[in-house]
């Protein structure tokens, strides 16, 4: 009868400090992308953020003097590799400076796929790491304008396998996407 107690007491020591772990390794995962979201919307606030959520595949005219602030819309975060690469006569450093959202939303799409062995029995698949990109009026939340950004080339797959691949290429250049901007905000000049 005692051992059948003890048992029952180490089965829910041990379901308590599994779920315990589990909540703190979750935890820690998390904190990084949390951080980053705090920091956008300490930068740019809330409101302006969900402003990507309703851009749309339109055209318009980019105001004047345009102050752009680069959001990742999947994680509403600031996407640090573009924003930092954004000329700053261009660039918006807060809230009450941005005129103009570019929401940037991942589009990963495959681009090759190849089988081994007869009948196959692994695969490589290759992706591409595109860009959808919204302009977006932070005044009326009106989409100025939409492109896709072409990601970079995968690796190639190897010539053989004994398993399966996935080769995934790298989003596109900061330069393709600051070239765009910067003939827009011209054209609006």
């Amino acid at each position: 009868m005692q051992s059948m107690g003890i048992r029952l007491v180490l089965i829910v020591l041990i379901l308590v400090c599994g779920g315990g772990m589990y909540l703190a390794v979750d935890t820690l995962e998390a904190a990084p992308l949390k951080q980053a979201q705090t920091v956008a919307e300490s930068r740019f606030g809330t409101d302006l953020i969900a402003l990507c959520q309703g851009a749309t595949q339109a055209r318009g005219v980019l105001p004047a003097n345009s102050k752009i602030g680069i959001i990742n819309s999947v994680e509403n975060t600031v996407f640090d590799i573009y924003d930092s690469a954004m000329p700053t006569t261009m660039k918006a450093t807060d809230k009450s400076d941005v005129n103009v959202l570019l929401c940037l939303k991942e589009d990963k799409t495959v681009f090759d796929t190849s089988k081994y062995g007869k009948p196959a029995k692994y695969t490589c698949t290759q992706y591409e790491r595109d860009l959808l990109g919204y302009l977006v009026d932070a005044k009326t939340g009106k989409t100025l304008d939409y492109k896709k950004f072409d990601g970079q080339t995968p690796p190639d797959c190897p010539d053989t396998a004994d398993q399966d691949w996935t080769k995934t290429g790298d989003l596109p250049d900061a330069s393709d996407i600051i070239t765009w901007l910067t003939r827009h905000a011209k054209s609006a000049a």
